[in-house]
């Protein structure tokens, strides 16, 4: 048999192994892990689903932001694409995405082995260690795999879907620089691109590991070459990703860590940097010495940097990006492929030591055999839960209002319709910095005056709180009975309560005095903005006159109002430079306000205002770059160039 049929076919077995093993997760709606974060997932796949193909702008959560910058795209089209097909349920559709990638995951890392060693035995013994070894941090009733455990318990479908692709880009990066081929070099675009697309925890992976990898593979045989195939390799597959992968998405991603992870520990740069120097200089020297180094190159290297990260912040407080406990998957993946890279090379020997380990991995094993349809902890009553039945009865009483929601609630609170909220379920793709304050302020602090002048401000109608004693999981506000001195409970039931803000007018315009709205004070950010807020809050509600305010969909807003000489129409929505406005043909012009918000600059008149939302440019040039991408791909596919 073919070494590439041979290849193909037990791919197909491990992959269908796996998907044996985790089948449960192929069939379930709802998990009873309701502090996860996947349900922020699973409402943009409801959400894709009922404004497809493209909803362009996110209009549900932080008073609105461009739709690309809430996460990468593919776990939420993924998802929406196979709802929509299949009738399934966007919860159901997200768990199929998310089994199918972690079962795909195990024949990628036998088809790296296997491409780097030609040791098909040891490829073998990786890809079971990797889909039956439980993982080191047993926090569930069950033991299972790392990579499971962080599925079903914390959530993290989107990071191990990336995580499963990358085995595949770096074993056809191997072909690729090694022999050239074309078509391992178009593999290699496309399953980067893959990567990117479900994770940015992928990316920041797909970012450590490439550059290792180009580097050991050059070690190996120090053609020139391997630098221009990579560096083409690099430039495609971000042109796959430039529709999403804008300049902007980039900068409000780094600008937006801060409120997801905490910052980089300043010692830990130079640190890094002397580890690869040492690394450099101790590869080359090795690669001198020994014949094919590339694979036990690539293996500590790429050990070096995620032990450092995850064990050293665990020790030693080191921290280099993101939220170093999130790369838990790729050392623990890492470790595995060492472990067997030792036993292979002790059992070139000696085959005992295969054997031997074998034996030990289907021992540790057992009890997760033995349970594997078990480890679920399934929800089919998920209506009794507290994030449905607010969100029902906020969707009954208070049609078409933005809510301010807070805990577990505020994770699910768009998953089954279209509610808006103030906050959401992914801070990195907030387009504007106020609603982060505002929910920092408002859980944290205790100025009732303060906290009522924010949500006029956001345009909220309603806030949810919870009680010691709620159904909710987090409980964010502290001592939520302090509004009951100022403001109206509309909902107060088994520790969950719904007070009603007071506004002059619902919806999300206003006419506004432009004078007094330019005259404003920016809001710090820190503490001491209670005056500021105080002031826009009453610029907002001085005017009697009121705004007919009508959402069509998410890119699309009619406004009627009537303003008088020096008013504006303010639109609480945040500014965006694909938002235009026109008022009976003429286009009007948008300022944006100190909360980011939009003011339409109009003559003393009626007005009948049609708002709406297109592609940015660069979302455009992002999209030309695709598909111009995806031409050489073809042409290389089919050797054109």
């Amino acid at each position: 048999m073919r070494r590439s049929s041979q290849v193909i076919l037990d791919s197909v077995l491990l992959c269908f192994l796996t998907a044996v093993l985790v089948w449960p997760l192929f069939r379930v709606q709802y998990l009873d892990n309701w502090r996860s974060i996947e349900g922020s997932f699973i409402a943009d796949a409801r959400y894709i689903r009922d404004h497809f193909p493209h909803p362009k702008w996110h209009s549900l959560w932080y008073c609105g932001t461009r739709f690309d910058y809430i996460y990468p795209p593919l776990t939420r089209f993924g998802p929406a694409i196979l709802s929509k097909l299949s009738g399934a349920t966007p919860a159901q559709s997200y768990h199929v995405y998310i089994a199918a990638f972690y079962s795909l995951g195990v024949a990628g890392l036998y088809f790296l082995v296997y491409a780097w060693t030609n040791v098909r035995w040891a490829a073998w013994l990786a890809a079971i260690t990797l889909a039956i070894l439980p993982g080191w941090p047993r926090d569930s009733v069950y033991p299972m795999p790392l990579r499971l455990n962080l599925i079903v318990k914390w959530g993290e479908g989107p990071h191990i879907s990336a995580l499963a692709i990358l085995p595949f880009a770096i074993g056809f990066l191997y072909f690729a620089l090694r022999g050239g081929s074309r078509a391992a070099l178009a593999a290699c675009v496309i399953s980067c691109a893959i990567a990117v697309s479900n994770n940015l925890y992928g990316a920041v992976t797909l970012l450590v590991l490439f550059p290792v990898a180009v580097w050991a593979i050059w070690l190996g045989n120090r053609d020139r070459r391997v630098w221009f195939r990579s560096a083409i390799i690099a430039v495609l597959t971000y042109g796959l990703c430039a529709w999403w992968l804008t300049p902007s998405f980039l900068a409000t991603t780094a600008r937006n860590l801060m409120l997801v992870a905490l910052p980089a520990s300043p010692w830990s740069k130079p640190v890094l940097l002397g580890a690869a120097v040492i690394f450099v200089i101790g590869s080359w020297w090795f690669a001198g010495s020994r014949s094919n180094p590339e694979w036990p190159i690539f293996l500590s290297g790429s050990l070096l940097f995620f032990a450092m990260e995850v064990l050293g912040d665990r020790w030693f407080d080191f921290r280099f990006v993101g939220d170093p406990h999130r790369f838990r998957p790729e050392l623990d993946l890492l470790l595995i492929l060492v472990a067997v890279e030792a036993v292979r090379r002790f059992s070139r020997t000696r085959r005992i030591y295969a054997i031997a380990t074998t034996a030990i991995v289907a021992v540790f094993s057992t009890p997760y055999i033995l349970n594997a349809w078990n480890v679920y902890p399934i929800d089919s009553n998920f209506q009794s839960r507290v994030e449905y039945r607010l969100a029902e009865w906020v969707n009954q009483n208070l049609p078409g209002s933005r809510i301010f929601a807070t805990g577990s609630v505020r994770y699910w609170y768009t998953v089954w319709r279209d509610t808006q909220e103030v906050p959401g379920g992914s801070d990195q793709g907030m387009q504007g910095l106020m609603p982060a304050l505002a929910f920092w302020q408002l859980t944290m602090g205790d100025d009732v005056e303060r906290d009522i002048a924010w949500m006029i401000g956001m345009g909220s109608d309603a806030i949810i709180t919870h009680e010691a004693h709620s159904q909710e999981i987090y409980h964010d506000i502290k001592n939520p009975r302090r509004f009951m001195a100022k403001l109206t409970p509309i909902y107060d039931q088994d520790g969950d309560i719904i007070y009603r803000i007071p506004r002059r007018f619902r919806g999300l315009a206003h006419v506004v005095t432009e004078s007094r709205m330019q005259s404003l004070q920016p809001i710090p950010w820190h503490n001491e903005n209670r005056n500021q807020l105080r002031d826009y809050a009453a610029a907002v509600e001085e005017s009697p006159t009121p705004v007919d305010y009508h959402r069509t969909n998410p890119t699309e807003m009619q406004l009627r109002a009537r303003t008088q000489t020096g008013e504006s129409v303010l639109v609480q929505e945040s500014w965006d430079p694909g938002w235009r406005a026109y008022d009976r043909g003429h286009e009007l012009e948008i300022r944006k306000d100190i909360l980011n918000f939009m003011r339409i600059q109009t003559p003393a008149g009626d007005h009948d205002i049609r708002l709406v939302y297109g592609w940015p440019l660069e979302s455009r040039i992002g999209q030309v770059l695709t598909l111009l991408s995806l031409l050489v791909l073809a042409a290389l596919a089919v050797g054109l160039v």
